[in-house]
Formats: C-alpha cells, sequence, structure tokens
C-alpha cells in the first residue's frame, strides 16, 4: 500500500504547476526528479515527453485527481468539440469568493466545477452562486458514480457531467442558459484594467483620459450601463484574447495533450515557454 501511495505521490507532483514552473525556469531534470530515482530506474532512456505521458496514463488508471479531470475538459472540448482558435480556457479563475476549476469561452461562457472522487460538495452552495453571477452554463464535473448524487441536488440552472472510465465526458443533466441572470459588475470584476479600458473606448468611440484613480469608477460605471448581451460579448472578446494568439497556440500544441492544461494554467515568458517545449525531447538520466 505505501509503495501504491508513494507512486500516486509522484505521479501526482509532476502535474503540478510549480513543477512545471520549475522545469520552464531552468530547474535541471535531475534536482526536479530527486527523491524519485527508484521510480524512473524502472524507464530508461525515456524523454521528458514520453515520461510525462507514460506517467499521465497511470494517473488516470490509479489516481484520477482534480488534474485528471482539468486535462480532460481541455482536451475534449478545447481540441476536441470546439478548437483552441476560437475559444479559450482559464485555469482556477477567481470568480467573486470562489475559484473556478476550468472556463471556457466560446460563444458563451462556461463554467466548469470539479468534484472527484475525493472531493464533498460542502462549497457548492456558495461556489454556485458566484458562478451564476458571471457564467451563461455552469457544470459539475463527477465521477460517474456520484453523478446521480449530484443531479439531484438539483441546483436551479446547473449540469451534471461524468469523466467516465473511458475518458469521455458524459453529460449526465444538460446546464439551463442562466443568461439573464449574469451581473454586469461582476463580469467587469474578472478583467484586467487594459481589457476594460480597452472595452470601454470601443464603445464610447473616445479615448479616456483620466487621472489613473479616476479610470477604474469610469470604466466600471460605463460598462454597467451597457445592454447585458452587448457587454457580455466584450467580456467574451477579452477572455478569448488572453490564449488564443498564434504563439500562444502553437504552444500549446508543441507540448504533450496530457500537459496542455498546465500550459494554460502556468503564467510564463516566451523564453520559459520556448526552453520547457525544447526540453521535452531531452532523456531522462538513468539511476
Amino acid at each position: 500500500m505505501q509503495h501504491n501511495d508513494d507512486l500516486n505521490t509522484f505521479y501526482a507532483k509532476i502535474f503540478r504547476r510549480s513543477f512545471f514552473s520549475s522545469l520552464a525556469k531552468g530547474k535541471s531534470l535531475e534536482d526536479a526528479f530527486v527523491g524519485f530515482e527508484n521510480i524512473l530506474s524502472e524507464y530508461p532512456n525515456m524523454t521528458l515527453r514520453d515520461v510525462f505521458i507514460s506517467y499521465f496514463d497511470k494517473l488516470k488508471n490509479n489516481y484520477r485527481n482534480e488534474y485528471v479531470y482539468k486535462s480532460a475538459i481541455v482536451n475534449k472540448i478545447i481540441f476536441g468539440r470546439h478548437s483552441p482558435r476560437t475559444s479559450s480556457t482559464s485555469i482556477e479563475l477567481p470568480v467573486n469568493n470562489s475559484i473556478v476549476d476550468v472556463a471556457i469561452f466560446n460563444g458563451c461562457s462556461t463554467a466548469y466545477e470539479i468534484k472527484s472522487e475525493y472531493d464533498t460538495p460542502k462549497r457548492l452552495s456558495t461556489q454556485s452562486i458566484d458562478y451564476l453571477d458571471v457564467f451563461e452554463k455552469v457544470y459539475i464535473v463527477t465521477h460517474p458514480k456520484f453523478a446521480e448524487k449530484y443531479c439531484d441536488l438539483n441546483i436551479p440552472y446547473i449540469g451534471v457531467i461524468s469523466l467516465t472510465m473511458k475518458d469521455t465526458l458524459k453529460v449526465e443533466k444538460e446546464a439551463i442558459s442562466n443568461f439573464d441572470n449574469i451581473k454586469h459588475d461582476k463580469i467587469f470584476n474578472i478583467m484586467r484594467k487594459n481589457e476594460f479600458i480597452s472595452i470601454i473606448e470601443h464603445y464610447t468611440d473616445e479615448k479616456i483620459h483620466l487621472p489613473n484613480g479616476l479610470v477604474y469608477k469610469y470604466c466600471r460605471e460605463v460598462f454597467n450601463t451597457m445592454p447585458l448581451k452587448l457587454a457580455n460579448d466584450y467580456f467574451l472578446q477579452a477572455m478569448k484574447k488572453r490564449a488564443n494568439n498564434k504563439d500562444f497556440i502553437d504552444y500549446i500544441y508543441s507540448l504533450p495533450a496530457c500537459l496542455r492544461a498546465l500550459g494554460y494554467a502556468t503564467p510564463l515568458s516566451k523564453k520559459q515557454k520556448d526552453y520547457v517545449v525544447n526540453l521535452m525531447d531531452s532523456k531522462i538520466k538513468s539511476y
């Protein structure tokens, strides 16, 4: 049992944002994998890409943690149903007093709250309120054996998806459009300063010439007067622009599929992105 726990710890560790970021920032492979020499010795002469692909398969089979769900959502929806060129995703996006696990922006905004077999529904009451202020659709994504339990909660507007053992996403309960309940001020709070300034200047067709201390208040007031559909369209455009420029998409495609969610989740410079992509073909030292 201890050996299995150690393996699961290892599999989970290498798919953490901190681990991925450390590699991109130049940490040596020997230092990154210290303490796991015995595990790596079973697979001599693997490239880093091979390690991630192989160990992600083991993670899926042995320890379906939150990252397994995030990866499935990104790959099945952004790279399956849609396209990273026309859609975008934010991983662990702060929304009011909560953090949504995966948010996808396409023709509408959709929040995916993961409740794996290791989670409980205790925070759903507050999370759902926060998400419904911002997103047109909200889904709980869970293990098949818990799907019925989450469906039976009957939270207004919220749908349920299960991640099957065949690694497919199955809609157990359709989400209902929540568009009319979206709040201007809540979607405004998610946007960055450069985003809402650009939106207000486009909407008013005037450059903003105000002291920095007054810009936020002015932009917020103007945004709140817009028709909801227009305000939400501006919001969607801003969120999609964060991660659908050509350089970023090329970077995401250069990573193995199992790292795409980490690619979206981890802020890196252009130099760091290039470095970690090149690192994928480096051999892991044989122990």
